[in-house]
């Protein structure tokens, strides 16, 4: 006890240390003469009213109407706001406003995201990457500084200078209603790693990270959209756990955090959110913690904030820098000028704010701004580079919580009957197709077979695959008694804590894995896992009710071709589909009715098309990927699967059978495994 008080003094002791202000990093690599002519030269043109506007983000509509163009007018040519957050829509659209809002501005706007997951958060026609969670189980943290770089990429073609990501809360609490799969995990270590590591990918493309939602929303049991939660932590326990990941962060030279809405008596006793905190923002993460980039509040328009008044006004006196979508931003802007003119607020304190929101409008390219080039737009967010980068993020969460006598990856495919059942899901999903490839002819059902019946027919198959879709009650009943025939291997498309509502059902698999989403590419990555067509690496990043914990996760070795995109074993998509024209001219000269052609590299299918029919005049028969061909038959295919001595060509070095070979004798001529004195490649020629 004596020891555990000393080691809490100490700590105690190390953070009231002075410590060393980290300049962020986006400031570093601007050029300071430049920056601060440009800065001067803009606050300099700019009326007292209008530096206030500066501190101002504020959320529009993503529609491309009439309406929407003259609302987002006022709030730029009138307002003079300083940065827009549009809300959910098409890429098309938001580029197309954002250019219109540019044009109307006379500081160039900050245009901000929330985007925890990439673009497709707000912007359905983009590429939709993993949510935090599946991130926390990777083990390579190169890679998610690669993602970061991907997102950043992605956000500069769309005119987007911000990102409100990523999410440093330590999610301790299960059943946390609004952070939950949202983070990175439990883990202080692993949260800290992932987000740094993702933070840095973004600023390495120029776009600002904001970390949120400051001092740790990961153990609350509320949801600060529709209430203020509570934090009971004491000082310490805040410091050791909640903290901690900010402090890495803010150490790490990164520039963007936000605060979030809530109450937490060990830091503020006043009752107010965090946002609204001098003691919590200014005291602790300005002079405490030594952050010097921008702050942002979380929206004000949240009920764990919106219903402290002048909410504005009271952030900018907490030391935000930038509130964040407040009520009726036109009255808020008019309860700053009241306050300054009262005395209450300084005017030196706005114009030292509204200086350090242009100095990093400098740092993220704003003087020297674009429009965002709408031709080719939505072909370069969904480049195939772009889903590569997502292919690899999904195999490499895959989790293995446990593999009874080796159950994976799935051998003796020749000898095996395999079923593959889906709870939730319909025998048409992306994992039942997956299997196919692997699997002969594998029996495929779903929900709507009976169970008495479908349990009966299982007993006929040697391996059962229970693919789980939906945690629902419905399904549970039905789970149990699939798990318990003694040969399933169960595949949850769900969360960790959708999984801890399943424990009881899950516990008697020969294997379980852990796929995290129900995604098309979780879906195929889960289906190639478990027949050895990709490895399996991924580690738990929270602790499962009475079975796992943290960090738990077995390996698996890659064993099989797997399929993916022809950029993931660094080939173009584009030349390889110059093939498809030759073929097709083949086609049409009849000099074959149809035919299938397989690519492979590196271990990887990157290419698997079917072409045509089986004869040019009935067309009965289209030719299908599955198709399966003899190459040769007869009393000569007979001899050969006899006969296993071969000699390699003295010339060529390639395989041919010897001239004893019996598949000679048995009359099979006119092939290149003949024997001929001549090399084989003459043959073939």
């Amino acid at each position: 006890m004596k020891h555990s008080v000393v080691c809490t003094a100490i700590l105690l002791v190390l953070w009231l240390l002075p410590v060393q202000a980290v300049e962020p990093h986006l400031l570093q690599k601007a050029d300071p003469q430049k920056m601060e002519q440009w800065t001067d030269s803009v606050f300099n043109t700019l009326t007292p009213d209008e530096r206030i506007a500066q501190l101002f983000v504020i959320t529009v509509r993503n529609s491309d109407t009439p309406q929407n163009r003259q609302s987002l007018k006022r709030l730029v040519q009138e307002l003079k706001i300083g940065g827009l957050l549009f809300d959910a829509g098409t890429a098309t659209d938001q580029a197309t406003l954002t250019n219109y809002c540019q044009s109307l501005a006379r500081v160039p706007l900050l245009i901000t995201l929330d985007g925890e997951w990439g673009l497709a958060m707000r912007l359905s026609d983009t590429p939709r990457f993993p949510v935090n969670m599946m991130l926390g189980a990777i083990q390579n943290d190169s890679l998610l500084y690669e993602y970061g770089r991907a997102v950043g990429r992605l956000c500069r073609r769309m005119g987007i200078q911000v990102n409100f990501a990523p999410v440093l809360d330590v999610n301790s609490n299960p059943r946390n209603p609004v952070i939950g799969k949202r983070s990175f995990g439990q883990g202080l270590d692993n949260v800290s790693t992932k987000a740094i590591a993702y933070a840095r990918g973004l600023e390495a493309e120029g776009v600002m990270a904001v970390a949120k939602h400051f001092p740790g929303h990961g153990d609350t049991s509320e949801d600060s959209h529709k209430t203020l939660p509570l934090v009971p932590h004491s000082r310490e326990r805040l410091m050791q756990v909640e903290i901690a990941p900010f402090k890495r962060y803010i150490d790490s030279g990164l520039s963007g955090l936000m605060v979030g809405h809530l109450n937490i008596p060990a830091l503020d006793d006043s009752g107010r959110p965090a946002s609204l905190s001098r003691a919590i923002t200014h005291d602790l993460l300005g002079d405490s913690l030594q952050f010097e980039g921008l702050v942002f509040t979380d929206a004000l328009k949240m009920k764990g904030a919106s219903t402290f008044g002048n909410t504005a006004l009271l952030a900018i006196q907490a030391g935000n820098d930038i509130v964040l979508n407040p009520l009726k931003p036109e009255a808020q802007l008019k309860a700053i000028r009241e306050a300054i003119d009262q005395g209450k607020i300084s005017q030196s304190l706005i114009d030292e704010k509204c200086k350090k929101v242009l100095r990093y409008k400098y740092a993220l390219g704003l003087a020297r701004q674009k429009s965002v080039d709408l031709e080719g737009l939505t072909a370069d967010l969904n480049a195939p580079r772009y889903e590569a980068l997502n292919r690899r993020l999904n195999a490499e969460a895959l989790t293995l919580l446990h593999n009874r006598h080796h159950t994976l990856p799935i051998t003796h495919l020749d000898k095996s009957r395999i079923a593959v059942v889906s709870v939730g899901s319909d025998t048409k999903s992306v994992f039942q197709t997956t299997t196919k490839l692997y699997a002969p002819q594998p029996g495929q059902f779903d929900d709507s077979t009976d169970l008495t019946v479908l349990l009966n027919t299982l007993r006929h198959y040697d391996r059962v695959i229970v693919a789980i879709h939906s945690d629902k009650t419905q399904y549970r009943a039905r789970i149990g008694r699939l798990c318990q025939t003694g040969k399933a291997i169960a595949v949850c498309f769900l969360s960790p804590y959708q999984m801890n509502r399943l424990s009881h059902e899950l516990a008697h698999n020969r294997a379980l894995l852990l796929a995290y989403e129900d995604t098309p590419l979780a879906q195929e990555y889960a289906a190639q896992a478990l027949f050895g067509g990709c490895a399996i690496r991924g580690k738990l990043p929270v602790k499962l009710e009475g079975s796992f914990d943290e960090g738990d996760g077995l390996r698996t070795e890659k064993c099989r071709l797997g399929y993916t995109l022809p950029e993931s074993v660094g080939m173009d998509s584009r030349v390889l589909s110059k093939v498809d024209s030759i073929i097709a001219e083949g086609i049409a000269h009849e000099a074959f009715p149809g035919c299938q052609l397989v690519v492979a590299r590196q271990g990887e299918v990157v290419w698997n098309k079917a072409y045509g029919y089986f004869d040019y005049e009935t067309h009965a028969h289209a030719v299908a990927t599955d198709d399966l061909y003899d190459l040769f038959t007869g009393p000569a295919y007979e001899a050969y699967r006899q006969y296993d001595q071969f000699e390699k060509c003295a010339k060529c070095e390639l395989l041919r059978f010897c001239r004893g070979c019996p598949a000679v004798a048995a009359g099979y001529h006119g092939s290149p495994y003949a024997p001929d004195p001549q090399c084989w490649k003459e043959v073939a020629e």
